[in-house]
């Protein structure tokens, strides 16, 4: 009796487990049927469904697309609607001057652009087809009028977060943010101001030739920030607090013409190209507060990463251009670092004035060890070191 319960038992759970997986797969069917599935694991696509998959492409592919789907969709109802005009419209009074298909036309674009008003209409299709046409020309203008601002909107966007190109030539370009860039920006600032005071007289304003001549390009030349970690609000607002403790005068080193803020990533020659990096006298590359967090992700292992890959940027764009950076170019390229890198002091961008390297890496801990000793040595240096490099 014993055996013969067990047995039961087994067969009353295969039982179970034969309904259940019956029912599991009754389940599966009335899913995929659902979801328009054939049982042999095969999609039955729609027209629909094939349809929204090319509109989708087509949309994607081409950016003015919604422009060209709503001036299609206006000149089709426009034909149709003044077709039906010219059917429903019996009398004198209701043609008007929609007496052939063209002016019916006409008179259709008319209801459906300015929804003009017209008092000598009878008959009921011809009240419907009026009421129709004015329905459809304040919808499709309606989403014209959104689609423009959403076009304004997203255009205004690029301005306000930097995403434009900067247009420029001969410009100081500082590539990267940290905490000494808004000072850097302030030591230039001080500079433009004292060009512009030497040149000040209205003599020197109006005779070109006696005026005095900049020491460096940075002097005349507009100021391009380019980053990724900040921004363009947040750079504005801390240039404008070190303009404000410094005492300089916002007006004549003005944000957003004298000194421009531009958004992405200095790592990408791509990018780079954007800001004309090319193009720019003077580059400045402050990355090492990207360094620092790489090294610290790397525990220690990668250093200088960023600055590295920033510089190499810069080679693919001076080099890889059709018009290769030549000897003899008044450029140069100043490279911020927190510590010695071979690998960057190795990278070659060619020689400037005075076959003089382009590429000039200032390692900050040899650079102000430099200036300590040299001010030990000399009494009255650290003041005038002081002076010049104070913030």
């Amino acid at each position: 009796m014993t055996k013969l319960r067990k047995l039961l038992g087994h067969s009353d759970s295969i039982i179970t487990m034969q309904r259940t997986s019956t029912d599991h797969v009754d389940k599966i069917n009335y899913r995929m049927r659902i979801m328009g599935m054939a049982n042999d694991w095969s999609f039955n696509f729609t027209r629909r469904d094939k349809i929204g998959f090319y509109l989708e492409n087509w949309v994607t592919a081409n950016p003015r697309a919604f422009f060209y789907i709503l001036l299609v969709t206006s000149l089709f109802l426009v034909a149709v609607l003044g077709l039906l005009w010219c059917l429903f419209a019996d009398t004198d009074s209701e043609k008007g001057m929609a007496t052939t298909f063209w002016t019916s036309a006409f008179f259709t674009f008319q209801i459906m652009t300015i929804g003009g008003h017209e008092k000598h209409i009878e008959g009921v299709g011809s009240i419907l087809v009026y009421i129709f046409m004015i329905v459809l020309g304040i919808t499709i203008f309606a989403i014209l009028i959104g689609m423009i601002t959403e076009s304004f909107q997203v255009y205004m966007s690029r301005l306000s977060e930097g995403r434009t190109n900067a247009v420029l030539s001969d410009h100081t370009l500082i590539l990267g943010w940290n905490e000494t860039t808004a000072r850097c920006v302030v030591q230039i600032a001080r500079l433009r101001n004292l060009f512009r005071e030497q040149n000040k007289p209205l003599k020197k304003k109006f005779l070109w030739w006696t005026r005095c001549p900049p020491s460096t390009p940075v002097a005349v030349a507009p100021i391009v920030i380019f980053a990724d970690t900040v921004s363009k609000a947040a750079v504005h607002a801390a240039i404008s607090e070190a303009f404000k403790d410094s005492g300089i005068c916002p007006d004549s080193n003005r944000l957003g013409a004298d000194i421009i803020c531009r958004i992405g990533n200095p790592t990408h020659p791509q990018d780079l190209r954007r800001v004309g990096a090319k193009r720019a006298r003077s580059i400045l590359v402050m990355m090492t507060d990207v360094d620092a967090e790489e090294s610290e992700l790397a525990s220690g292992k990668v250093n200088q990463g960023a600055t590295l890959r920033t510089v190499l940027a810069l080679r693919a764009v001076f080099m890889g251009d059709e018009q290769a950076t030549k000897g003899g170019e008044d450029k140069r390229v100043i490279v911020q670092l927190a510590g010695p890198s071979r690998a960057i002091e190795v990278i070659d961008l060619g020689d400037g004035v005075d076959d003089n390297p382009i590429l000039q890496p200032v390692e900050l801990t040899n650079f102000m060890n430099s200036i300590l000793f040299g001010c030990l040595a000399q009494p009255g240096l650290g003041y005038a070191m002081l002076d010049l490099l104070g913030f």
